[in-house]
C-alpha cells in the first residue's frame, strides 16, 4: 500500500484540496464547539422588584425573592437574556457546554466502530452536514429544552467528524505528510476560535450567530464530492478492486496528463486472513500489545484533555473586553503549534509528546509557587503551560492514529477520543477544587501533565515508520 500510494501521490493535488477544504471546516467545529462563550453569556442583571435593594449582580438571599430582573448590557442577546438563566437558573446556561460535551464524549465513542465497519467517507460526510443542520435548528429553537438537544447533537456529529477526518486523511498521504497535518488543523481550529469572535463582535444577537456558525456546513458537500473512501480500509476488509480504483482516482486527479499505466496494471495483496479483516474493539483486549498500548493511551488522552480544557477556562480570568480575551485564548496556541512541526521533525513523535507535557507539568508548579502578587508573571507563565499543552494534544492525535492498525485504527482512536472527552467533562470541576485548599487546580495540572508525560515514555515511537494494516504488521514493527 505504500509504494502503491508514493505512485498515485501521497501529496498532490487531491490531498492538497481535501486539506484546504478540512481546515475551512475546522472553523466551523471551533465555532460550534466554543459557541457558548458568546451565545450562553451573561451580560448583567439586576432586580428591578421596588421591595428589594439588591446591587447589580445580586441574587436574592433566602427570604428575599425577586420576580422580574432587566439586564444592564443591551449590546448583545444570549440564551440567558432570552430565557432569564439567572441566579437559580443560571447553571442552565453552562450546562449547555456540557451537553455538547456529553455529544462530543458520543460521538467520538461511536465514531470509531462506525467508520471501521461502514468507511470513513460516507460517515464524514453525514458528519459534517447534520453537525450544520443542527446547529442551524438550534438558531430556531423556541424553547430552552429544544436548543440544549440541538446542542448534543451538534456535539454528537462534531465528536464523530473530527475523529474520522482526521484517520481519513492519515490514509489517504504519506509517512512524511502526516506530522505535518497533526498539527496544520489545531492551528485552524485555534485560528476559528478567533473568527468566531470577529462574528460574535460583529453580529451581537445570538440566534444570528448560531445562524452564521452553521452555514459552513455547505462545504461539506463538496468535500464529500472529492474525497475518495481510504483504500486502507478498503484493503483490510478485502474489497481490493475498489481500493485499487481508489488509488487510481487519485493518480489521474494529481496528475491527469500523465500516463497511469502502471497504476491500472496495480494488484494490491490484500491482509492476511488471520489478521481479521473486520476488526472490532474487542480485539484491543484480546491482543496483549494492542491492550497495552490502549490502557496507557486512556490515562494520557484524559490528562491532557482536561489540562487543556481547564487551562483555557482559566483564561477567563484576564477579565476585560470578553471578545478579545476569547480570540486570544485561541490565537496564542497558533506560535506554539507552529514552532511544533520543526520540533516534530527533529525529536519525532514520542519525544515532542512527552517533553510538552513535563515542560508544562513544570510550568503549571511554577504557577502553583508563584505568589499571587506577581499577576503578570502567572498569567505569562501560565500561557506558555497552555501553549505546551495544546502542542501535546495536537501531536497525541497523530501518535496515536499510528499506534494502531488499519483494521482497528479508528476504533482505536474513537476510544481515545472518548477518554479525552470524559477529560473535558471533568475540565470544569477543577476550579472549584481551590475552593477547598487554595491552588489545588493547578497541583492537579501538574500531576496529570507530569504522569502522562511519564506514561507516554512507555509507548513505542512511530516517527518515519509506515503505518501497520494489520495487528500483524503492529507486531512486526514492534520487534
Amino acid at each position: 500500500m505504500e509504494e502503491a500510494l508514493k505512485n498515485a501521490g501521497e501529496y498532490g493535488r487531491l490531498q492538497r484540496h481535501v486539506v484546504a477544504l478540512s481546515c475551512s471546516m475546522m472553523i466551523f467545529l471551533a465555532s460550534q464547539q466554543f459557541q457558548a462563550a458568546f451565545v450562553a453569556a451573561d451580560p448583567g442583571f439586576q432586580c428591578t422588584d421596588d421591595k428589594t435593594s439588591l446591587t447589580k449582580d445580586q441574587c436574592p438571599s433566602q427570604g428575599v425573592t425577586c420576580n422580574h430582573y432587566e439586564f444592564t448590557s443591551n449590546t448583545f442577546t444570549s440564551i440567558v437574556t432570552e430565557w432569564g438563566l439567572v441566579c437559580d437558573l443560571s447553571y442552565m446556561a453552562s450546562a449547555t457546554q456540557s451537553m455538547m460535551m456529553a455529544g462530543l464524549f458520543v460521538g467520538s465513542l461511536l465514531a470509531g466502530s462506525l467508520s471501521d465497519k461502514l468507511g470513513r467517507r460516507h460517515l464524514l460526510g453525514c458528519s459534517w452536514i447534520f453537525m450544520g443542520v443542527f446547529g442551524m435548528a438550534g438558531s430556531l429553537s423556541s424553547s430552552y429544552n429544544q436548543y440544549v438537544l440541538c446542542r448534543f447533537m451538534v456535539g454528537v456529529f462534531a465528536g464523530s467528524a473530527s475523529v474520522v477526518n482526521f484517520v481519513l486523511l492519515t490514509e489517504i498521504t504519506g509517512t512524511e505528510q502526516r506530522g505535518f497535518l497533526g498539527l496544520i488543523f489545531p492551528i485552524w481550529f485555534a485560528g476559528g476560535i478567533g473568527v468566531y469572535a470577529a462574528i460574535a463582535w460583529c453580529v451581537r444577537d445570538w440566534r444570528s450567530i448560531s445562524a452564521i456558525t452553521a452555514l459552513p456546513s455547505i462545504v461539506a458537500l463538496y468535500l464529500y464530492k472529492i474525497i475518495p473512501e481510504s483504500p486502507r480500509w478498503l484493503l483490510s476488509q478485502g474489497r481490493v478492486e475498489e481500493a485499487e480504483a481508489v488509488l487510481l482516482y487519485i493518480a489521474n486527479y494529481n496528475n491527469p496528463y500523465r500516463d497511469n499505466a502502471d497504476m491500472k496494471a496495480l494488484h494490491l495483496i490484500p491482509p492476511k486472513v488471520s489478521s481479521g479483516n473486520s476488526a472490532s474493539a474487542f480485539d484491543i483486549i484480546r491482543h496483549s500489545e494492542l491492550r497495552r498500548r490502549f490502557l496507557l493511551n486512556i490515562p494520557i488522552w484524559f490528562s491532557f484533555s482536561a489540562v487543556y480544557y481547564g487551562m483555557t477556562m482559566s483564561a477567563g480570568s484576564l477579565g476585560g473586553n470578553m471578545w478579545i480575551s476569547v480570540a486570544l485564548s485561541g490565537l496564542a496556541e497558533i506560535p506554539a503549534y507552529l514552532l511544533a512541526m520543526y520540533i516534530l521533525a527533529l525529536l519525532g513523535r514520542r519525544t515532542t509528546v512527552v517533553g510538552s507535557l513535563l515542560i508544562s507539568g513544570t510550568l503549571c508548579f511554577v504557577v502553583l509557587m508563584l505568589n499571587a502578587d506577581y499577576v503578570t508573571s502567572r498569567v505569562v507563565v501560565a500561557t506558555i503551560g497552555k501553549m505546551c499543552i495544546s502542542v501535546a494534544f495536537s501531536v497525541m492525535y497523530l501518535y496515536a492514529a499510528e499506534l494502531f492498525p488499519t483494521t482497528i485504527r479508528n476504533n482505536g482512536l474513537g476510544l481515545c477520543g472518548t477518554a479525552g472527552r470524559l477529560g473535558g467533562v471533568v475540565a470544569p470541576m477543577l476550579a472549584p477544587l481551590n475552593l477547598i485548599h487554595p491552588g489545588a487546580e493547578y497541583l492537579s495540572y501538574v500531576c496529570m501533565s507530569i504522569g502522562a508525560g511519564v506514561l507516554t515514555m512507555q509507548l513505542p515511537d512511530t516517527t518515519g515508520k509506515p503505518l501497520p494494516e494489520t495487528i500483524d504488521d503492529m507486531n512486526e514493527g514492534k520487534r
